[in-house]
């Protein structure tokens, strides 16, 4: 699937992609990972003299893995989704194995790319980042009133398979989310005004929105998809959806996101709910803040 995804790339080692669209030079990739052998996260980069690097090597010298072999290290997620680490053979990574980045706590990547470019003699004053997210669940507090009870998060009781899988999955969850937070904080110090914020958090988030003093959904995630709700569907939906009709649902969660009719995900704060928040709460206001720094 890797292959297909990324033809003409997938055989190049990751710093060998400069100048594949039209000449022009790509920005400096980095793919986390985690080594399943040697417990420690790994940072596969496409610039290996990045003083990021405890060892940076001049180009020429250079030995990474192909884009396949990176992405395919990346997102080998344990446990719940893969029976095994991902292992590939490019000289210099011989017999190596390797779970998902998440598991190094960077499944939001923003941290890392946000550290490198710092030690590569970048300010903070020069950075302008854009952080896409696939996705979140936030559902209400049990206590919550004028809410539905498919709106509230449910407290299952708990056991020791149930907390190994949990453990699993909340390792390469977004929430909770301190990445993009800890990032505003890198750039921005104590400055709290959104209207500068040099931050852009664009990820759709699957929440109740806020009507007065009640909660509600969009009436096209209230419609039936096997035997529940579409929005009951979306809290449920696991991170390795595959069928087509989960795809298809994926696709009109992401339409409506784009149309703000759901929330986008806040950088601090819950949607509907602080007044102070940080970050933007509709996908139009992240877009048009974007724009506004991409000038």
């Amino acid at each position: 699937m890797l292959r297909k995804m990324h033809e003409g790339l997938e055989d190049r080692k990751l710093h060998e992609i400069y100048g594949l669209t039209n000449k022009i030079k790509l920005p400096d990739i980095v793919i986390t990972s985690f080594d399943y052998d040697r417990q420690r996260a790994v940072y596969f980069r496409s610039n290996t003299t990045s003083l990021a690097s405890g060892n940076p090597v001049p180009l020429e010298r250079a030995q990474t893995p192909t884009v396949a072999e990176a992405l395919h290290a990346s997102s080998t997620a344990p446990v719940s989704y893969f029976d095994a680490p991902a292992e590939f053979y490019s000289s210099g990574f011989e017999n190596r194995r390797f779970w998902d980045g998440g598991v190094t706590g960077m499944n939001n990547p923003v941290l890392a790319a946000v550290t490198e470019a710092l030690a590569n003699q970048k300010t903070a004053s020069d950075l302008s980042v854009l952080s896409i997210g696939t996705g979140s669940v936030m559902l209400l507090d049990p206590n919550e009133e004028n809410a539905e009870a498919d709106f509230l998060v449910c407290y299952p009781s708990s056991s020791c398979i149930e907390d190994v899988k949990k453990m699993a999955k909340s390792i390469l969850d977004d929430p909770p989310d301190s990445a993009s937070y800890i990032a505003y904080r890198i750039i921005h110090g104590s400055d709290n005004d959104i209207k500068k914020c040099k931050l852009v958090r664009m990820s759709p988030l699957v929440r109740p929105i806020k009507n007065g003093s009640s909660w509600t959904i969009n009436e096209a995630l209230k419609k039936d998809f096997n035997g529940v709700s579409k929005f009951v569907a979306l809290t449920q939906l696991g991170m390795d959806a595959t069928d087509q009709d989960d795809v298809e649902l994926i696709q009109e969660f992401g339409h409506l996101w784009m149309e703000d009719k759901i929330y986008n995900q806040l950088i601090q704060g819950k949607n509907g709910e602080v007044s102070t928040s940080l970050g933007h709460d509709f996908f139009s206001k992240a877009l048009s803040r974007w724009k506004e720094l991409d000038q």
